[in-house]
């Protein structure tokens, strides 16, 4: 990764009371590639000799110096002059031409004023950076500098020589990193969190894509994968890499990911959602239930090349003889009386008969009606709440699947999301089972 480095440069530098200052002792220990310097007026005529590239050079001849001349800056202690100049210098220089390198910030060099206006403006990048300071050497002192005759000279390695750090003996690294709260990282992020806690992965993963450079690839790939699954493609989201295993339970356990996805519906507080959602699942767990109950799968028998031939069934259930096909497709009607032809009386039936009621009585009427769904409304029609009915939806596809116990984790959106958050600020995670 290229490392690159952004500084004002002050009355000190490069060497003050035979000590590297804030800018050569940063190139010394970090040893950026590029190194890009503010000059206001006052610096641009004490380097007339060119002494900060030549001796920067002479430390790393690697090292490439780009001055960014200001000689409209006279009075660098003015309050806001230079904040608009260093944000248009890390934004549409620096960064467009290193895309993906590392930027440090140097905060010590220049005038209080300029350190605090580049301290605010890096908290207002859409990109992050790191900041450094480096503390003064204790034979340094804050006045009466002295080092006016070191720019006089031209040759690099001569004013290289004049600083006492060149000796391992005597160097002291005396550089810190400051901690960078950026103003736009911890808004996004936060942002981010609200779409994930939402179930909204679609466009929080947009938005991460968007401010990529505050997360990780691996942080951003897991939302797109969430996204993915959360919308029931599980096509393309088993073909997603992630060290998150998105799909811990055996096989391919479409009914299982969409009831996930209603109870995600009823916590939201989207009755609505919710209950036109019953419907699909209702048809699967009958099928699922009269399968285990009759050994006959009613779906895999009646549906030929995409048409349904009830004919197929009429032997084994004789209750359905007189039923039609139904242009609508296959009904929940169709299973209701399959069910109750079998005679069964394991508990999960009149979970599902709770199930077929809540449909009748609350799903078909606002499927078809601009109504507003209340927890107090489907407990006076069905005498049960949304949660009960949740709660059924889950026994029933329980008792169909006992091989999966172990496997089944109901919390799986809430345990994703934490991870994802954890991912996005570059933490580890360990993915535990229920």
């Amino acid at each position: 990764m290229e490392r690159v480095l952004f500084s004002v440069v002050g009355k000190s530098d490069p060497i003050s009371f035979y000590r590297d200052s804030a800018i050569l002792h940063f190139v010394r220990i970090k040893k950026p590639r590029y190194v890009y310097l503010f000059m206001t007026n006052e610096m641009l005529k004490r380097n007339k000799n060119h002494c900060l590239e030549n001796v920067l050079r002479a430390l790393d001849e690697k090292v490439e110096v780009v001055l960014f001349q200001h000689p409209e800056i006279t009075n660098p202690q003015e309050f806001g002059k230079c904040d608009p100049l260093f944000y248009a210098h890390l934004t549409k220089e620096i960064k467009l031409r290193h895309p993906n390198a590392e930027i440090w910030i140097n905060l010590t060099s220049g005038t209080q004023q300029m350190t605090a206006s580049l301290s605010l403006v890096s908290a207002q990048l859409d990109f992050p950076v790191r900041l450094f300071q480096v503390t003064l050497h204790p034979d340094q002192h804050l006045k009466n500098h002295d080092n006016e005759d070191l720019f006089e000279k031209t040759d690099g390695h001569s004013i290289l020589s004049e600083s006492l750090d060149n000796d391992e003996k005597s160097f002291e690294n005396r550089m810190n990193e400051v901690e960078n709260k950026n103003i736009v990282e911890a808004q996004v992020t936060k942002y981010i969190h609200s779409l994930t806690d939402a179930y909204n992965y679609k466009l929080a993963y947009e938005y991460a894509k968007k401010h990529s450079a505050f997360f990780t690839e691996d942080s951003i790939e897991m939302l797109r994968i969430a996204w993915l699954k959360y919308s029931l493609n599980q096509k393309e989201a088993r073909k997603a890499q992630s060290t998150f295993d998105f799909y811990p339970v055996a096989g391919k356990p479409i009914l299982f990911d969409y009831l996930l996805y209603i109870q995600t519906k009823l916590e939201q507080g989207d009755l609505g959602d919710f209950a036109r959602a019953v419907s699909p699942a209702l048809k699967y767990l009958y099928n699922e239930t009269i399968q285990k109950l009759s050994g006959i799968n009613v779906l895999k028998e009646i549906v030929v090349d995409n048409k349904v031939i009830l004919g197929n069934l009429y032997n084994q259930f004789p209750a359905i003889s007189e039923m039609k096909e139904s242009r609508d497709g296959i009904e929940n009607n169709l299973f209701e009386r399959i069910l109750d032809s079998l005679n069964s009386t394991e508990p999960v039936v009149e979970k599902l008969k709770s199930l077929r009621d809540f449909e009748k009585r609350i799903r078909n009427q606002y499927a078809h009606d601009i109504v507003c769904i209340t927890e107090d409304e489907v407990r006076k029609k069905i005498g049960e709440s949304p949660k009960t009915i949740m709660k059924h939806m889950k026994a029933i596809y329980q008792w169909n699947h006992p091989d999966l116990k172990g496997q089944l984790d109901w919390d799986f959106y809430k345990t994703l999301n934490q991870v994802i958050k954890k991912t996005m600020k570059g933490d580890q995670y360990e993915q535990t089972r229920p």
